[in-house]
C-alpha cells in the first residue's frame, strides 16, 4: 500500500498557475499522436508554454501578432458566443483547441464555424509558429538581450 501510494505521489503533476487577468490561454488538448499543450499569452507578447510532462518554457510573441490576436479576441467577445458545431475528427490526430479570455471559453476552434473562429485559429496558428510549438522541446525565440517580463 505504502508503494503504491509512493508511485501516486511520483506521477501527479502540480497544477499549473493561474493565467494573470489581461492573458488569453490556448489550451490544445493533443491526440494519440501529439502531445498537447497550453499557452498563456499576454498583450505585450510575452508567453508561457506548458506541455504535458515537461516544464513551463517562456517565449514571446511578436508584439504584431499580440495586437492581433487580442483585437480578434476583443471582436468575438464573448468567446463562448462564437457558436460551433461538433465536427469529424481523427482518433489518431484530431485535437480540441479552445482559447479562454476575461471569464469566457471558445467552443473548439478545430471546427469554427463563422468568421470569429476562423480567424482566432489562423491568431492562434500564427503564434504557433512564432513559437515553434511542434518542436519537442520548443524552441522559443527571444530577441538577444530579450529577457521575457510581465506585460503591463
Amino acid at each position: 500500500m505504502l508503494a503504491l501510494a509512493f508511485f501516486i505521489a511520483a506521477v501527479t503533476v502540480a497544477p499549473l498557475p493561474a493565467a494573470p487577468p489581461d492573458a488569453a490561454v490556448i489550451v490544445n488538448s493533443g491526440s494519440t499522436n501529439a502531445r498537447g499543450y497550453r499557452i498563456v499569452v499576454r498583450p505585450g507578447g510575452s508567453a508561457l508554454v506548458s506541455r504535458q510532462a515537461e516544464v513551463t518554457t517562456i517565449g514571446i510573441v511578436s508584439r504584431e501578432t499580440a495586437t492581433r490576436f487580442f483585437a480578434d479576441l476583443a471582436a468575438a467577445a464573448p468567446l463562448d458566443a462564437i457558436g460551433g458545431a461538433p465536427c469529424l475528427k481523427s482518433a489518431s490526430f484530431g485535437v480540441r483547441i479552445t482559447v479562454a479570455w476575461h471569464g469566457t471559453q471558445s467552443p473548439d476552434l478545430a471546427c469554427p464555424t463563422g468568421p470569429a473562429g476562423r480567424t482566432l485559429l489562423c491568431d492562434i496558428g500564427t503564434i504557433e509558429r512564432e513559437l515553434d510549438i511542434r518542436r519537442s522541446p520548443p524552441r522559443l525565440h527571444l530577441k538577444p538581450g530579450a529577457v521575457p517580463t510581465p506585460s503591463p
